[in-house]
């Protein structure tokens, strides 16, 4: 038996190809929903993380700064350990970051280690400092 010319038209509601199944439909639907906001929650957790370690570098850079002007160089007595910072730099892969005291999850967060048990860097004995693989831990020094 021919078929009629409504049958024969391609995506048409009798063709089994483009019918449409809602359980499917729903279950699909739901699934990329689920998938984009997992993806966009990722996103801002990572983009979170980042601008804390921006926004610490850039706050221990200014602290730098005024711990390095001459006034404040010439009038400061023996700083205790804990507070000590130090500014690693190396050009040749562009890094140029602030190191704290301490090795925690938390510390490295917000810029390389440095190991509290080892010397400081610059004294007598080796000094120790860690950091993330993350390239936002340092600024760039432009």
């Amino acid at each position: 038996m021919p078929l009629s010319a409504s049958n024969q038209i391609m995506g048409s509601a009798l063709d089994p190809k483009y019918v449409i199944y809602p359980r499917r439909h729903h279950f699909t639907r739901m699934l990329s929903q689920t998938l984009l906001m997992a993806g966009a929650g990722l996103l801002g957790y990572v983009g979170a993380w980042y601008l804390n370690m921006y926004l610490t570098q850039a706050s221990l850079e200014r602290q730098w700064e005024r711990l390095a002007s001459p006034t404040v160089a010439a009038s400061k007595l023996a700083a205790p350990r804990i507070q000590a910072l130090t500014r690693l730099q190396i050009p040749k892969i562009k890094l140029d970051a602030i190191v704290v005291e301490g090795v925690s999850g938390r510390q490295l967060a917000k810029g390389p280690g440095h190991l509290e048990e080892t010397a400081i860097p610059g004294e007598a004995g080796n000094a120790v400092i860690t950091g993330t693989a993350t390239p936002s831990s340092a600024t760039s020094s432009s």
